[in-house]
């Protein structure tokens, strides 16, 4: 099998996983020896994967807050808010902010408030819907090539670099598009992490087919390196290990779900203790070099 990040060519480690929030069908999942990384090895192209996006539960697209989970989900994001934006002023002073992957506008319409100059990039129109609702319009991925050249300060990804096809050629774009004292800033889940070895195939980070990519703190860091860009800071995003644990306990369904709520809570909390420098999900802050 072939490796999606690096192209190497003989990668024999994989194991089964099955896409348990949307088509129940099961997928392969491979780690990769030489850039240290997993990725999903069957997964849809680009122009088949839509209907795995296409329902109510897959909640970056989504503004509803029915259910237990989904209410979580939002009260958590509006406080992140701020956390994020105040990571980005602890790095750059810039107001120009590209955020690829907007999902629903909510990052961007807090950015905008803040007096910053958004860009948004999103693939998803129902997605698209819910931004321009809050009064921000976004792109569509294709004209990503069409930005101009050393415009932006800052290009964030939250939680998205795991679904973009092109990885490569995207990662060489967002290059090119920041300014020569530019910040990258990329949240991604970590498959090394001790609730991704707690849950192993119930994991619900592995999220496959959505889930193209399945960084290890290494592997991104060497990813980032061969696109030009330093490593200067990584932080865990602490929230992340509780959420997916208590996704991963439903789809696991070994409890009633009082006591799902219980070991969820549980096992996010020993995630983050163990965790320190390798949270369920990682931030990672790099600068443009060259």
């Amino acid at each position: 099998m072939k490796c999606t990040i690096c192209d190497f060519q003989n990668v024999t480690e994989t194991k089964k996983v099955v896409d348990h929030s949307i088509s129940k069908k099961e997928f392969t999942v491979a780690h990769c020896p030489s850039c240290n990384n997993w990725f999903t090895g069957n997964p849809p192209g680009e122009t088949e994967i839509g209907p795995y996006y296409e329902s109510e539960d897959y909640i970056s697209h989504s503004d509803t807050k029915k259910g237990l989970i989904h209410s979580l989900y939002h009260k958590v994001r509006r406080y992140n808010l701020k956390l994020k934006l105040s990571l980005i002023q602890s790095h750059t002073s810039g107001k120009n902010i590209l955020d690829y992957g907007a999902g629903t506008g909510e990052f961007l319409a807090y950015c905008k408030e803040n007096n910053y100059i958004v860009t948004g990039i999103e693939p998803s129109d129902v997605a698209k819907t819910h931004a321009s609702a809050k009064g921000v319009n976004c792109l569509s991925p294709s004209e990503l090539q069409n930005l101009p050249p050393k415009e932006y300060n800052v290009i964030t990804l939250w939680h998205v670099l795991e679904h973009v096809h092109q990885l490569n050629t995207t990662l060489n774009h967002f290059h090119s598009k920041l300014k020569d004292d530019g910040i990258l800033i990329i949240a991604v889940p970590n498959i090394n992490s001790y609730d991704a070895s707690y849950y192993k195939e119930y994991w619900a980070a592995l999220d496959v087919p959505r889930h193209l990519y399945h960084f290890t703190k290494k592997g991104m860091s060497q990813l980032l390196k061969k696109h030009q860009f330093e490593l200067i800071q990584t932080k865990g995003m602490i929230f992340d290990s509780f959420y997916v644990s208590l996704l991963s306990e439903k789809y696991k369904n070994t409890l009633p779900t009082p006591l799902q709520l219980v070991r969820a809570f549980m096992i996010g909390l020993i995630s983050n203790v163990k965790g320190k420098t390798n949270h369920s999900s990682i931030i990672y802050i790099a600068k443009k070099n060259g």
